[in-house]
Formats: structure tokens, C-alpha cells, sequence
């Protein structure tokens, strides 16, 4: 069984074939703990006790078998005589709940043998309802049952609950949980809608519903700790079952499922600092420069497999031209970078291949991309979630709740994988990848290992953050070249001078991972794309600790959340000289130095009188040093005590005038990875092709005026570019690893981490 937080300890019954069976919910989490009670041990009324109830001192169980409802009491040497009573000729009660107002709700169907009243024929419609048994203050039947649920509106109710707001949640048809106004109400029973519907995509608990023959059915619902828990039948799928589940939905009948289903925390949602800080520590290792050293390989095939199929596109392009054929002009570098990203990052984390970067099927990138897309639409504007909900048929509330489920399916895949590795073998072998730190690392409050629905999230987060964010930033790179031709001649000659560039008919050399850090004119060119096009442009989040007076004068006080935007920080006129300019040579300047006005052991002050909190978690990952408000919480930056601008960013504060990946001890853990993943394909890329841009891209105030942000900072249509090979040839690229198959162990071999 899953797990999910609750909000308070309390058990949920269930009965079971001839038992009565008890859910027991701690706070951190539900334990499968059946405890099975004999109804022989109370009183033999007949077969199938289709609901139970404790309270008062008392169970009630309705049976099936007879009609009727008992209540039982402990008493000397077992149980008292039961008490009973009579819902009426040939009615049957299956599920059975306390309601707010003390009195019992059943669930109640027509007699078995009643002809027309199961089946999935129109007839059935309106058969069944849920009637209403009060209770006396010993919790003895106070009088008969009454119906609570006008019959019209229910087929077939066999469970039934009463949610956090007191109304009444019943099951109907086998299908769906109906939504009716609690006893409490002003208009008690009345029809309030449906709430899930498993014949919808969005709300499917088993396979795919083209090969079921019959949809999983909801049979039994409990609420307990604000959220709705749901048993199913079994699903016949093409002549095989699959047994029921227990399924978790939350308040408006979604199934839980913020990284993975079970609402787990990560890296970037928890809100424990210990976790965090030790996701960081732990997941370090995976990120340092060995470790990038020894996955370059796997980088390296990815952007040459990609290259590959560009050019032998290129060239197909060219002989349709010249056959007076139409063409599709240029390729979408953002199609292309994003798949090198996905297989280079999946290869390296986490020993899978998504097969991206060969251009085969990859259902991953054909997924992924579009529910992060539909994510931030939602963000932006939570009425779309409430209009998926409420048109469920609509294309695009169907493919986003199907992707959904595909890429928690793939969460929960990885982590298996993750919890299965074995950490006394790669502790041996010196395996230091992200996948092994991950299953390596436990849990800073109970020093036990993560679960898998504790890992899913966090490699969640790793994967999504690191694929799209750097393969957006190569894209946007890429754009900035083909717009300044000179700036590209530059860098072609610098690759040409490393022997990397390719002449007509002969390949250039193979890059190194050495040859990264000899290639000056590369590092300006991909810091000064990531400059005019962060990808995380408004990812920091802060929360202030005291009252910060902003420069226009705006007091903003303790508590308050400040969502920076980066991007206005990097084309800010306050920190840069000629901000808007693409301007690669600006990093040749040696950045200037803060003046100092004093200094202590924990920080540094400077003339504005803003003092930087040195963070000794900060520095253990190497983050820069954070400001903190000081002399009233005045900006450091756009005031002329604070420095002016220059080339290079503000001279008071340089280091924080650039922060493509944030700053601080929750700045991007992964950013080694992707300067390196960046860079490698910049250089093989310009390398091999020229760059020009397609006529689709319009002007360069068109392409700003489109650009989006998507959790990351997306060009609105992609970056199209028209490719001319260098060698003036085709497929010259190296051959496929022998590890593409299977994930990295070629890597490992040679000393690899994955």
C-alpha cells in the first residue's frame, strides 16, 4: 500500500468476506494493518456483512443476506443478543457509515433476484438509494429507516462516506462517486454532482480503458485526514484480471499527485531545511568535477548522434530544393537540443536511455515537455484546472491527465531502480552517480533510507530541472550566434585553431572534456546567452525575516515573499553597460571589486551599509555569498552608493549582478552539469554547422515580444535555424557506445559513475 500524510490518527473499516477488517492511519503515513474479526465471535446472522460501523460502544453490521442491520455490544463472555432491524421487503445493504448527526446512512440496493435491477441496461438507472437510521443517545435503533436519497438519482450505491464539509460522497453504477448535500445542510440529500467518474481518463484507476473490458469499479470510499480513500473491483483486461486497488484522492477528486502520486516532498518543495540541506550534501558527490569528467563520453555520443541526423536532414533538405520540391525551412534547435538534454542527463543520473537523441520513439519527450507546459498554464491561471474538471471530454484535459499518469508511472520506475541498487557494490566499485547518492542518502529526521515514493519526487526534480533548462539555454545560445554572424566567425575560429572544426572532407578532432576549459571565447559566448536568456528566470523564491524599505520607497514587512525575476536583474541598465546587447567580449573584462567598507568573520560589509551573510552551507556547495538587508533592508543595487554599471555587472556587486542559477545555499546543485552539457554541445554544434536564421523567427522584437516562461524561459515557437554543414559531407560522426543499449556501463567501465 501507499503511503500519504494524514492529519490525525483514525482507523477506517472495512468489511471482507465474513470479517471485519480495520485500516489503521498513523499520522506519517498509512500501515497496512488488517485486523481480520470473525463475525462467528459475534452472532451468526447469515453471510456477506456488507458494512460496518463502530461507535457508541457498539457494532452494526448491515448483511446482505437478510436485510437487515445488527447492532452488538461486548458484553460478560462474548457478545449481547443483537439487535435488529428491518430495512424492508427485498432491499439489500451493502456499505454503511456514522453520519455528523449520529444517525446510520446504508447504502441500498433492490433484492438480487429482483429482475432488471443490475446490469449495465438503461432499466437500471434509478435503482438503489441510501436511507437514513437514527440512533438513540445508547445507540439503540431509534425508529425505522428512512430514504435520505431520492432513488432517481442513484444505480447501484455500494459505498458511502461523509466528507470534511458533512455531505454525503455514494458510489453509483459502479463507476462513479456522486456528491449529495449532508443531513446538516438546509436541503439535506439533495443532488450535488459527481465528483470522480473512473470511466474518464483523468480519473482511471486501472489499465488503459481500450483494453478494458470493464472499468475498474469503485466499491467502498472512506474520508479520513481531508482526503477520499477508495477500494476498486477486479478489471477484466482482454480475458485477464487484475486484482483491486486502493486508491487516494484529495477534496475535489483528484488523485493526489505533486511529484508522484503521494504528495512527497523534494528538493525544492520541502519545507524541512535539514532535508534539503542534506538532499544537497548527499547528492554533491554526483556533480563534481570527476564525475562530469567521467560522463563526458555519454554527453559527447548524444550531441554527436544528434548532429548526425541534423546534417543528414540538412542534406535531404538541399535535394529537394534543388527538385524544386517543397521543404520545411531550417530545423527547431530547441527539438534538437532538448533531445542531446533528455538522453545526455537520463544516461548519466540515471542509467537510462530515452532513445532521444537517436531519434527513435520516446514517449518521455513527446510527454514531458507538454505537462510541464500545461503546469505553468495552470499556475498562471487556476481557472483552467477548474475548467478541465469540469469539462473532463475536452482533448486537452484528457491528454494532460494521461501524460500525467505516465510520467508518475516513469517516477516510480526510476526509483524502484534507485531503491534496488545494491550500495554495497558501487560503494565498491567507487559508483558515485546521483541514482547511487540518492539510494544512499536517508532521512535526516528518522536516519532511515528513502522510500521509493520518497525518492520519485527528487528524481523528478533532477531530471525535469536539469533537461529543459539546458537544453532551452543551448537553443537560445545557438539564436544569439545566428543572429551576429561575427560573433560565430569568432568562435569557428577558435574551434578551428583546436583542430575541432570540420573542413570539407575531414572531420575535426574529437572534443575533450579538457578542451572545455581551454576555449575561452566558447565560456563568453554561452555566459553571455545566459545572461540575455536565463532559463530560471524567476526561480528564486525568499521569504524576509524583517521589514526590507524597496528602492522606490515600498516597506514591505516581515514575512513577505519575494519572487525575483532574474532576467530583469541581467538586462537591468543599473548593473550593465549596454544590457540589451549580445556582447560576448564583455566577460573578457576582469569584473570589478566591491569597495569595502569593513569586514567581519561571518561577512562582509560594503559602503551601502548591506552586509553578506557568508553561509557556511552556501560555501560548502560553493554558492556566492547572499545579501541580507541591512541599514533599513535598502536594495544594494540602482542608487549611486551602491556602484554603477559596467560591462561585467554592478561594481559594488558583481557576483550578483549574474545568477543564471541563483545564489545562495539554494542556488542549482546541478549547474557543473549543465555548463558542461551546454558548452559540449555548443562546441560540437558550431563546429560542424552554420548557423542563419529561418525567416519563420522574424525579428529579434518579434522573438522577445514571443517568448514565454514555462518554468523555464522558452522562445513562444522554438528556435528555427537553417543548418549548412561544414565538411560538406554526412555521418561522419563517432560510432554509437556499446552502453546506449542499457544505460552507461561503458562509462563505468572506463571509470564511470552511471
Amino acid at each position: 500500500m501507499g503511503s500519504a500524510e494524514m492529519d490525525s490518527v483514525s482507523p477506517v473499516h472495512f468489511s471482507q468476506g465474513d470479517a471485519i477488517c480495520e485500516f489503521s492511519l498513523p499520522g506519517l503515513g498509512f500501515q497496512a494493518a488488517w485486523e481480520g474479526l470473525s463475525t462467528d465471535g459475534l452472532q451468526r446472522e447469515g453471510s456477506e456483512p456488507e458494512g460496518v460501523v463502530v461507535a457508541q460502544g457498539r457494532v452494526y453490521i448491515a448483511w446482505a443476506s437478510t436485510g437487515w442491520i445488527t447492532s452488538h455490544k461486548r458484553a460478560a463472555g462474548g457478545w449481547s443478543d443483537p439487535e435488529r432491524l428491518a430495512l424492508g421487503a427485498r432491499l439489500v445493504p451493502w456499505g454503511m457509515r456514522l453520519g455528523p448527526d449520529g444517525a446510520l446512512y446504508v447504502a441500498v440496493n433492490p433484492s438480487y433476484f429482483q429482475e432488471g435491477s443490475y446490469g449495465d441496461e438503461p432499466r437500471a438507472r434509478g435503482v438503489g438509494t441510501v436511507m437514513r437510521v437514527p440512533l438513540t443517545e445508547t445507540g439503540l435503533f431509534a425508529s425505522r429507516a428512512r430514504t435520505f436519497v431520492n432513488p432517481g438519482h442513484l444505480s447501484r450505491p455500494s459505498g458511502l462516506c461523509f466528507d470534511s464539509q458533512g455531505d454525503l460522497l455514494v458510489t453509483h453504477m459502479g463507476a462513479q462517486v456522486l456528491k449529495f448535500a449532508g443531513p446538516l445542510s438546509k436541503r439535506p440529500g439533495s443532488y450535488l454532482g459527481v465528483l470522480i467518474d473512473t470511466r474518464l481518463p483523468q480519473h482511471g484507476l486501472g489499465p488503459a480503458l481500450a483494453t478494458c473490458s470493464m472499468p475498474p469499479k469503485p466499491f467502498d470510499i472512506c474520508w479520513c485526514g481531508g482526503m477520499l480513500f477508495m477500494t476498486t473491483h477486479t478489471c477484466s483486461v482482454e480475458g485477464e484480471a487484475e486484482h483491486g486497488k486502493l486508491s487516494v484522492w484529495d477534496e475535489s477528486g483528484v488523485l493526489l499527485k505533486i511529484g508522484g502520486p503521494q504528495r512527497r516532498p523534494s528538493l525544492v518543495t520541502t519545507k524541512r531545511p535539514e532535508l534539503a540541506a542534506e538532499i544537497r550534501r548527499a547528492c554533491a558527490p554526483a556533480f563534481n568535477p570527476d564525475n562530469l569528467r567521467k560522463t563526458f563520453p555519454v554527453i559527447r555520443q548524444c550531441v554527436s548522434s544528434v548532429s548526425d541526423a541534423l546534417a543528414e536532414r540538412a542534406r535531404h533538405q538541399q535535394q529537394r530544393q534543388e527538385e524544386r520540391l517543397p521543404v520545411e525551412a531550417g530545423e527547431d534547435m530547441c527539438d534538437a537540443a532538448l533531445r542531446v538534454a533528455l538522453d545526455a542527463i537520463g544516461i548519466a543520473l540515471f542509467a537510462r536511455d530515452f532513445k532521444a537523441s537517436s531519434y527513435g520513439d520516446s514517449p518521455v519527450l513527446e510527454t514531458l515537455p507538454q505537462v510541464l507546459e500545461e503546469i505553468s498554464l495552470r499556475a498562471l491561471n487556476p481557472l483552467r484546472a477548474v475548467r478541465h474538471t469540469l469539462l473532463p471530454w475536452t482533448r486537452e484535459a484528457q491528454e494532460f491527465e494521461c501524460g500525467l499518469r505516465y510520467i508518475h508511472h516513469l517516477w516510480a520506475e526510476l526509483a524502484r531502480e534507485t531503491r534496488a541498487i545494491d550500495l554495497a557494490e558501487a560503494e565498491a566499485r567507487g559508483d558515485t552517480s546521483l541514482r547511487v547518492c540518492l539510494a544512499k542518502m536517508r532521512d535526516p529526521a528518522t536516519g532511515q533510507l528513502l522510500s521509493e515514493d520518497e525518492l520519485a519526487p527528487n528524481i523528478a526534480t533532477f531530471l525535469v530541472a536539469g533537461f529543459e533548462s539546458t537544453a532551452h539555454s543551448v537553443a537560445w545560445a545557438l539564436y544569439d550566434l545566428a543572429r551576429h554572424p561575427e560573433a560565430q566567425a569568432k568562435l569557428a575560429a577558435e574551434l578551428g585553431a583546436g583542430g575541432l572544426l570540420w573542413n570539407q572532407g575531414q572531420p575535426g578532432r574529437e572534443l575533450q572534456f579538457g578542451d572545455l576549459s581551454t576555449l575561452p571565447y566558447l565560456e563568453q559566448v554561452w555566459k553571455e546567452s545566459l545572461r540575455l536568456h536565463p532559463a530560471g528566470s524567476v526561480v528564486p523564491i525568499r521569504q524576509s525575516d524583517r521589514e526590507v524599505t524597496l528602492r522606490n520607497g515600498v516597506r514591505c514587512p516581515p514575512g513577505t515573499f519575494f519572487w525575483l525575476s532574474i532576467i530583469a536583474l541581467h538586462l537591468s541598465p543599473f548593473n550593465y553597460t549596454e544590457p540589451h546587447r549580445f556582447w560576448p567580449e564583455r566577460w573578457q573584462q576582469q569584473p570589478p571589486q566591491p569597495a569595502q567598507q569593513g569586514s567581519s568573520a561571518n561577512g562582509k560589509h560594503f559602503a551601502n551599509g548591506a552586509f553578506l551573510r557568508a553561509s557556511p552551507t552556501a560555501a560548502a556547495f560553493g554558492a556566492r555569498e547572499q545579501p541580507v538587508a541591512g541599514n533599513g533592508g535598502v536594495c544594494p543595487f540602482g542608487s549611486s552608493s551602491s556602484g554603477h554599471p559596467t560591462p561585467a555587472g554592478n561594481s559594488a556587486a558583481p557576483g550578483r549582478s549574474f545568477m543564471p542559477y541563483a545564489i545562495g545555499s539554494n542556488d542549482c546543485i546541478g549547474q557543473g552539469l549543465a555548463n558542461v552539457v551546454g558548452k559540449a554541445m555548443l562546441a560540437m554544434l558550431c563546429s560542424r554547422f552554420a548557423f542563419t536564421i529561418a525567416p519563420r523567427m522574424g525579428s529579434p522584437e518579434d522573438v522577445r515580444a514571443a517568448e514565454v516562461i514555462r518554468l523555464t524561459l522558452q522562445p513562444g515557437d522554438g528556435v528555427w535555424l537553417l543548418l549548412t554543414p561544414r565538411d560538406g559531407a554526412v555521418g561522419h560522426g563517432e560510432r554509437p557506445l556499446a552502453s546506449r543499449a542499457c544505460g552507461a556501463p561503458a562509462a563505468a567501465a572506463a571509470g564511470g559513475v552511471v
